[in-house]
């Protein structure tokens, strides 16, 4: 029974800082989407859809392969 404790206890020290930074990372993109536009209507405030895709694919992989992770450890 302790054993299953621990694992569970390691898992759930593990989670935390994954869903801290997904809460962070889920209140910049609240901020940072309604600058988002079609590139070819981007001007000097506006985030292009190209370079918002750009930025945000390969963290969002990060946050995927993190999750698997630890859902495969559950």
């Amino acid at each position: 029974m302790n054993f299953y404790r621990n694992e569970y206890l390691k898992l759930q020290q593990d989670t935390l800082p994954v869903a801290r930074d997904l809460n962070a990372y889920a209140g910049l993109q609240a901020v940072l989407l309604p600058l988002v536009v079609p590139d070819a209507q981007a001007q000097a405030a506006d985030l292009a859809m190209s370079v918002f895709l750009a930025t945000n694919a390969p963290l969002v992989t990060d946050y995927k392969i993190t999750a698997m992770a630890l859902s495969n450890r559950s």
